[in-house]
């Protein structure tokens, strides 16, 4: 990444960086049903809305989440205003993790005061046997490239950073900017 390739937090469009909350949405496993159709489905056994207040407190999550969170599923998480009513996010960030071969892939949407801009890691640990997306309502037309890929334990640290960081995308990893995100 060049210097302007990076994003401050206080350059985000909204309220500025101290006014900012971290949270997210994230889904743990349930049942597992055969509709109609007979194609199987993973049904949520529980979905989280979580604000991080503190690194302990994302670190004990995150455990918790890398080992029985749903890794079939996009986990979301947003900086938004810390007032109440505070409707559209500052920044963006999802992943999808998967826990067998213990690798990841991350984009990052942030609303710039001049610009929206887009990130997708940059990793080299890519595996044929494995798709991931980030796109939780059109999860197979928004697939990440092998490219993206990046160790689990990297992503942990991409999340930390990207919660109580200051630069976006969080600098623990390569990013490269990719054009418009198709949810944003």
């Amino acid at each position: 990444m060049t210097l302007r390739d990076e994003l401050r937090k206080s350059e985000l469009d909204g309220p500025g960086a101290e006014y900012l909350d971290a949270s997210g949405i994230f889904y743990f496993n349930g049942a597992h049903t055969w509709p109609a159709s007979g194609a199987p489905q993973n049904i949520p056994g529980a979905i989280y809305q979580v604000t991080f207040k503190d690194e302990h407190g994302l670190s004990a999550f995150l455990d918790f989440y890398l080992a029985e969170g749903n890794d079939s599923t996009v986990a979301r998480l947003h900086l938004k205003a810390k007032r109440a009513g505070a409707e559209l996010p500052s920044a963006n960030l999802r992943f999808q993790f998967n826990r067998e071969h213990q690798v990841a892939a991350a984009v990052v949407v942030a609303a710039g005061r001049e610009a929206n801009h887009h990130w997708m890691t940059r990793g080299n640990s890519g595996r044929e046997d494995v798709s991931l997306s980030h796109d939780s309502w059109d999860p197979d037309d928004n697939l990440f490239p092998l490219e993206s890929f990046i160790t689990v334990a990297e992503l942990r640290e991409v999340v930390t950073q990207w919660v109580f960081g200051d630069v976006l995308p969080p600098p623990a990893v390569q990013w490269t900017r990719v054009p418009d995100i198709k949810w944003l």
